[in-house]
């Protein structure tokens, strides 16, 4: 997974080969065909990797409270920054999201991870309900705005030079979390 990554990060979708993945891998490029019928199998797998590995990181940074959990969130969500290697990150997710709109396996992938992500937004919205921290609401509904915003948000910044966007997406998510369910973040 990782030489894909490498080799995805220096030739883009659209130039990526096989080749190129193999010439970042310490075995043979026959290995990489004997378990990946093609390029996108490969991609697809590094996706569920990435996906495993990013909900690895929130099992051991959340736990800490409602509201912090909420606010880790929002923070991975839609940071104020992004270092060279996360815009890189974010740059070939948006990247491989983009083949979601002709490719059937990706839009799965992709509806699984916001599907994920979103449950996961929605678990903590209505933890919080439920321990009476944050006031009655929808989760579900809380959850997509979120995921929808910061999507959007994250969107905006790789493709515009419009950097305050995000900070302009947190302060009005910040907003709508505060008005739906009593809670300044």
């Amino acid at each position: 997974m990782q030489a894909t990554y490498r080799a995805l990060r220096e030739h883009g979708y659209s130039d990526l080969a096989v080749t190129d993945i193999a010439a970042e891998f310490e075995k043979s490029k026959s290995l990489i065909y004997y378990h990946y019928d093609s390029k996108d199998d490969l991609l697809l797998e590094l996706l569920t990797y990435a996906t495993d590995q990013l909900f690895e990181n929130l099992d051991s940074n959340t736990g800490q409270g409602h509201h912090d959990d909420l606010r880790y969130l929002l923070t991975l969500l839609l940071p104020q920054s992004l270092s060279a290697g996360r815009h890189d990150a974010q740059q070939i997710l948006f990247e491989l999201r983009a083949r979601a709109l002709v490719d059937g396996a990706y839009r799965v992938q992709f509806t699984r991870f916001d599907e994920r992500l979103s449950r996961r937004i929605e678990d903590v919205v209505a933890g919080g309900i439920t321990a009476g921290v944050f006031e009655t609401a929808d989760p579900a509904c809380i959850a997509d705005h979120v995921l929808a915003t910061a999507n959007g948000a994250a969107l905006q910044r790789l493709t515009t030079h419009r950097d305050q966007g995000v900070e302009y997406a947190r302060r009005g998510l910040e907003g709508y979390l505060a008005a739906e369910l009593g809670v300044s973040l």
